[in-house]
């Protein structure tokens, strides 16, 4: 054999034995990603079930909230007018054309994003008909949040007007009668 051949053989048997190098530390490569692939994916479930879990409770208590906010008794003052409900109305939306009459257009666009939820969520709380009054009233659901007033519809046996306590006294003028 010339050293050409041997050459040759010593070449491929040092490329096979470089392939097999590489796929050996190629397959090492892939079953570490895969490996920490799926352990990534685990803390992602984990993470994503804490999380649906702190949703459920967020909602849980924002929805015990508002029936909460329903069931309250409210000062005559909290009053922001009273809901008619007619054949088609949703009492939802007719809160809303109230809050919108209260406070302008622009106002209510301006925070409609932070009250619409309340107060849709209260209207639904009711199984209002054709011939049922409503109230309206402006409440602070979240008074730690620092974040305004929010308007919920309630029973009208739920507004509180404060009782008299006292009788005016009629005024006497007195005339000089020369």
């Amino acid at each position: 054999m010339s050293n050409i051949e041997n050459q040759t053989d010593n070449d491929k048997k040092f490329s096979g034995r470089s392939l097999a190098a590489a796929g050996a530390i190629l397959g090492v490569g892939v079953t570490a990603w895969a490996g920490g692939t799926a352990a990534h994916h685990n803390d992602a479930e984990a993470y994503a079930a804490e999380l649906s879990k702190a949703t459920t409770e967020q909602n849980e208590t924002y929805y015990e909230t508002i029936e909460n906010a329903v069931n309250a008794d409210y000062d005559s003052s909290a009053l922001v007018g009273n809901i008619d409900v007619s054949q088609g109305d949703s009492l939802g939306g007719l809160g809303e054309g109230l809050v919108i009459d209260a406070l302008g257009d622009d106002i209510y666009n301006d925070i409609k994003s932070r009250i619409y939820n309340p107060l849709y969520d209260s209207a639904k709380l009711h199984n209002s008909q054709p011939g049922d009054t409503y109230s309206l009233v402006e409440t602070d659901l979240d008074p730690e949040a620092d974040n305004g007033n929010e308007y919920i519809v309630v029973e009208p046996t739920h507004i509180v007007h404060p009782s008299v306590t006292e009788l005016a006294t009629p005024t006497i003028e007195l005339t000089d009668n020369k």
